[in-house]
């Protein structure tokens, strides 16, 4: 090259005239899947599986494969040349990351909580610093990473106990700590939590505790259906050998999966069991331990009363509130003396509105309601007849995720939201005062300042308006253009309330937008919004989430080259059906820990268990509805799928991984040109990490985004 013109070369270079040589698109070949074909013949059908022989996942076979995914999939992740200035972007962000405060328990003067994934005694609800660690997570090995899952501060503050679990298998053991030394006794309680139930409360006295046991749930039994049938009920008095711990509850009248949570109220105990994690499928019985055995148990309410959460109140805890979904859809607040034992003769204290209630509080003499409409909460402050006293602060697009109540009518509550991070908050009912900010919420060294939030509604196949929250950066264009990130949920009732997630900031970085709908299946507008995407109406969730994706492109957000999705869970499920049904309408799909095979899933460990979310391959009338909307069996071959990211825990109890890998394997054999990556986490189980630089790197890859 002419040395004179090599300072314009290097200019025109900088300014984009001339084009920098680009590095080779990174190659993605999958292992060899071998094809076992195996027929499967239910209700007078064949089905032949390829791939059935994935199900035994401690076969030397599966494990040199997904090993071999593994590889593949990392060599492919780690070849993206926007990976490194992600990874320098989110380290930046993370070094000087707050701790998240969660959990928060009070009594007697004691703060205890999760402080990240460890297990504290707080200095003070205003300050993160630790006065004690009870169980430190963070510096356990990861071969053996404890969990915990579950707390429980005892009435007057000297224990807690916690279900601590290994590897993300959510099978939970009970530890009782000290929390005035941060010693832990001698008690180890197995078998007493598992990935879809547990339960543990004090006796008044805080001498024992009552805690779920699944008895089928031993170390080394199998992982089958039967693992997490029929618990029971215990009683463990501190300082006994397991062995004298008494039996409460065995009743097979509750059906074999069915969850148990006991509620204290005055000396006696509101036992609910609850069919899969619907609404308001639930059965309650009241438990009076000091009553002659005849007396000792009395029904209190069943499935048609649709009561979904019970509060005691008043400074003598003699009073009872229910929130109710029966003839009110959005939820109704009823109230009845303690010592009342028929449901019927509750009054309603807070009638249904056009607000969908989420969540109460009672205290001495206050009722704490969180209600929600158009995406937004509010907190209401009542008095415990039902007269209106104040709203208390929440931001817009906010919402209320914990409640901790201290003496009286004091409490601490936490409000997050989109663009608002984890933010603590104390009052006192007793003062003129507003809220008063905490030292233990999060303070990050970035902002959301320049992003708005706005809802929308698409329109599903029915007719039915869907709600769509988007963040968007303000003064974003509109022309077709912009990479966009939609992800969703679709079941068990559950809402998705805004939460703060810092890794969107590189995506808004970018001239990205982010959505979230809010099918059907969801708790958002209701039972009955819930009720219309259950069971065999399961597909009905795949409308309202496609109608979404619809509407960010006619709305000129975006368009099918530039839209990616993505959900967890249940949200995987979502995706999975979404990209199965409509291959052509998204350039890149997430997901994580995904049930796929929703013929199989009875099959596998907590498979029954969901069988009212997702339908019955068991029973004839809903095995044909449910292959219509079974992601596994609607992969076609020569079908061009968007690019694929699969994820799932090797020890995830809720959704076996098996599930991840048939629908991998047959999506890599189905003859798409685009790469079907799978990853396998060894040590984790139903988590997943909720936009890592893993998943930032393939999305800016796969709809040419520059980071």
């Amino acid at each position: 090259m002419n040395t004179r013109l090599a300072p314009l070369v290097v200019l025109l270079a900088l300014v984009g005239l001339i084009d920098a040589q680009q590095p080779p698109e990174p190659k993605f070949t999958p292992p060899d899947t071998p094809r076992e074909p195996e027929t499967l013949t239910m209700h007078g059908m064949e089905l032949v599986e390829d791939y059935r022989w994935l199900e035994a996942k401690d076969s030397r076979d599966v494990r040199d494969w997904f090993t071999a995914q593994n590889e593949a999939a990392l060599d492919y992740i780690e070849s993206l040349p926007e990976l490194p200035a992600i990874e320098r972007r989110l380290a930046r962000i993370f070094r000087n990351a707050p701790p998240d405060i969660r959990d928060l328990q009070y009594a007697q003067g004691v703060f205890v909580c999760k402080r990240n994934e460890s297990l504290v005694v707080l200095e003070s609800e205003d300050s993160p610093r630790p006065a004690r660690v009870l169980l430190d997570v963070e510096a356990a090995p990861q071969r053996r990473r404890p969990s915990v899952d579950y707390v429980v501060l005892a009435h007057r503050g000297k224990y807690v106990a916690a279900a601590v679990s290994l590897n993300g298998t959510e099978e939970g053991t009970i530890q009782i700590f000290d929390t005035a030394t941060g010693k832990a006794l001698r008690e180890r309680i197995p078998q007493a939590f598992v990935a879809v139930g547990g339960d543990m409360t004090w006796d008044f006295a805080d001498a024992g505790i009552f805690y779920t046991r699944y008895p089928n749930a031993k170390p080394d039994a199998p992982l089958n259906p039967k693992r997490f049938a029929r618990p029971q009920i215990y009683y463990h008095k501190l300082g006994d050998d397991l062995a004298n711990d008494r039996l409460i509850v065995d009743e097979p009248a509750d059906g074999d999966y069915v969850s148990y949570s006991l509620l204290p109220a005055h000396r006696q105990y509101y036992l609910t069991a609850t069919t899969g994690w619907g609404m308001t499928d639930s059965t309650t019985r009241l438990y009076r331990p000091d009553q002659p055995a005849e007396k000792r148990w009395l029904p209190f309410a069943g499935p048609a009363d649709k009561l979904a959460s019970l509060q005691v109140a008043g400074a003598a805890k003699d009073r009872l509130l229910l929130l109710s979904h029966k003839d009110a859809p959005r939820g109704q607040i009823l109230t009845m003396p303690l010592d009342q034992t028929d449901l019927t003769k509750a009054s309603v204290l807070l009638p249904q509105s056009k607000y969908f209630l989420h969540s109460i509080l009672g205290t001495d003499s206050r009722l704490f309601v969180v209600d929600r409409l158009g995406g937004s909460q509010r907190l209401r402050e009542y008095t415990l007849d039902g007269r209106f006293v104040r709203d208390l602060q929440v931001p817009p697009f906010c919402s209320v995720e914990e409640f901790t109540p201290l003496e009286g009518d004091t409490i601490l509550y936490k409000t997050e939201g989109y663009t608002q991070p984890p933010t603590w908050w104390y009052y006192n009912a007793k003062l003129d005062l507003p809220p008063k900010r905490l030292g233990i919420s999060e303070k990050w060294g970035i902002n959301f300042d320049d992003i708005e939030v706005l809802r929308d509604q698409a329109q599903a196949p029915d007719g039915t308006r869907v709600p769509l929250t988007i963040l968007r950066p303000k003064g974003v264009k509109l022309d077709g253009e912009r990479p966009v990130y939609l992800e969703g949920y679709g079941g068990h009732a559950h809402v998705e309330t805004p939460n703060f997630v810092v890794r969107r900031r590189l995506w808004f970085d970018a001239g990205g937008v982010w959505a979230i709908a809010h099918p059907r299946g969801e708790g958002e507008l209701g039972e009955a919004w819930y009720q219309q995407a259950r069971g065999v109406n399961k597909a009905v969730a795949a409308d309202d989430f496609i109608a979404c994706a619809q509407r960010l492109i006619q709305r000129r957000y975006t368009n099918p080259k530039r839209l990616a999705i993505g959900g967890g869970s249940h949200g995987g499920l979502l995706v999975a059906m979404a990209i199965t049904r409509r291959p052509d309408l998204f350039a890149a799909a997430i997901i994580d820990c995904g049930p796929t095979d929703l013929i199989g899933d009875i099959r596998t460990v907590a498979g029954p268990f969901f069988n009212p979310e997702y339908g019955n391959a068991n029973r004839a009338q809903e095995f044909a509805k449910i292959l219509t909307y079974s992601p596994l069996h609607a992969v076609k071959p020569l079908v061009q799928y968007p690019p694929v990211l699969i994820r799932t825990g090797l020890n995830d109890r809720r959704v076996d991984p098996s599930h991840s890998w048939k629908f991998a394997a047959t999506l890599q054999g189905s003859g798409t040109r685009n790469p079907v990556l799978l990853l396998t986490i060894p040590n984790e189980g139903h988590q997943f990490p909720g936009m890592a630089a893993e998943d930032l790197a393939l999305l800016f890859h796969w709809l040419r985004v520059r980071p």
